[in-house]
């Protein structure tokens, strides 16, 4: 017969392990709970190296983490090691440390014990990981909240402060620099940018959850973009669902808007410019789409849909660059709808601030590579404006001389 002593020490410890359990299982606001349990126990556990470590967080209310990971790790990453961990280079990080800790400085926050060095680089290992925050926080040596609070903070300030600052349409001088860099790609002539849209695969919203499933039939957000011969993004919208149109979305946009109206057109495209689009979009004077393919294209019009692609194939290697670079976006676990526009615009514009210091590698292109929802074509060019139907017939001709 067992002793009734062992007995009731297995009894207790099993009781130790369904708390332990309920600690892993349930993280959040569990401290006090499971203090209240272990109150229960009169049986001291100390000794058994098993639940020395699960004792000591259900009597101090944490968990172990990893200790002076920035110190003591971070610090001593050679430049490759750096940018395999967190996506960017170390100069990138520099430039957007030296951006962003001014105006983090200025807001006193919960988190204002954390360095601010430690809460950007908690946001950019975000970025570009599909890690969850409880792996994020025990990396960092911190809390979940804390995590969830800087990755909202970091987005929110790089909206208001750097948004403009890196994401910014061509003016001046820049305007001749675009057209020459897209005519040496595929003598493409004056070209201001390339438009395209992609989606950003989102957790189902809690409400109208069903307007953001796109033709994939999954969640997703809609972004329309504008992009530079040199993959500079220069016109970002983010924010409408996945299943709305990319024609539509774009019509809605600023830049859209500015295509029918005289007054607004000047500020986007000078000296008659255009940029590039597929057959999702309606062409018009200052929107350059392919000829529809009806399977009778004359060889003039096959030539002109080879230049036109490969010209705007810059938008769709941005796309890939970005997503391959900060990873989170090819699944956002978020519900807050303004918090996921913010996330995923500074996504766009850290984007920028890498590629301004030469920060690119090619294995990000194809890490980027995922299957977009078939693009909905526009039936036809019937409806199109006589002038931008002549344009279109004009530049085929100019590109003639190409082959």
């Amino acid at each position: 017969m067992a002793d009734p002593a062992e007995l009731d020490a297995r009894k207790k410890k099993i009781i130790l392990i369904s708390v332990i359990k309920e600690c892993l299982s349930k993280p959040v606001n569990t401290p006090a709970v499971l203090k209240r349990k272990l109150g229960q126990l009169d049986t001291d556990f100390s000794e058994d190296l098993r639940f020395s470590e699960a004792v000591k967080y259900l009597k101090d209310g944490k968990k172990p983490r990893v200790q002076n990971y920035l110190s003591l790790t971070v610090s001593r990453y050679s430049p490759d090691d750096f940018k395999s961990r967190f996506r960017i280079s170390r100069q990138s990080f520099i430039v957007l440390e030296n951006h962003i800790t001014p105006i983090i400085a200025a807001f006193r926050t919960r988190n204002s014990c954390i360095s601010y060095q430690k809460q950007i680089l908690i946001f950019i290992y975000y970025c570009g990981t599909q890690d969850p925050l409880i792996r994020i926080a025990d990396i960092f040596g911190t809390c979940e909240t804390s995590v969830f609070d800087i990755i909202g903070k970091m987005s929110q300030l790089i909206n208001r402060h750097l948004l403009k600052k890196f994401i910014k349409w061509p003016s001046g001088d820049q305007v001749q620099d675009v057209f020459h860099g897209f005519e040496r790609t595929r003598h493409f002539p004056k070209v201001i940018g390339a438009l395209d849209g992609t989606h950003i695969p989102i957790k189902t919203p809690k409400k109208d959850g069903e307007v953001y499933i796109n033709r994939k039939k999954f969640h997703s957000i809609n972004v329309a973009a504008v992009c530079d011969h040199q993959m500079m993004f220069t016109f970002v919208c983010v924010g409408w669902p996945g299943s709305t149109h990319d024609s539509r979305v774009f019509k809605n946009t600023k830049l859209g808007i500015a295509c029918e109206n005289i007054e607004k057109r000047k500020d986007f495209f000078p000296e008659k410019c255009h940029i590039l689009a597929d057959s999702a979009y309606e062409l018009n004077e200052f929107v350059m789409t392919p000829f529809k393919d009806n399977g009778a294209l004359t060889k003039l019009e096959k030539d002109y849909n080879f230049y036109h692609s490969s010209t705007r194939m810059k938008i769709e290697n941005a796309f890939a660059y970005l997503k391959g670079r900060f990873r989170r976006l090819k699944y956002i676990d978020m519900h807050d709808p303004q918090r996921l526009v913010e996330f995923i615009t500074s996504c766009f514009v850290m984007h920028n601030i890498c590629l301004l210091n030469s920060d690119t590698v090619e294995e990000y292109l194809n890490d980027g590579e995922i299957e977009e929802p078939p693009a909905q074509e526009i039936e036809a060019d019937r409806d199109a404006d006589v002038t931008a139907v002549a344009k279109r017939r004009a530049i085929s001709g100019l590109l003639s001389v190409f082959n």
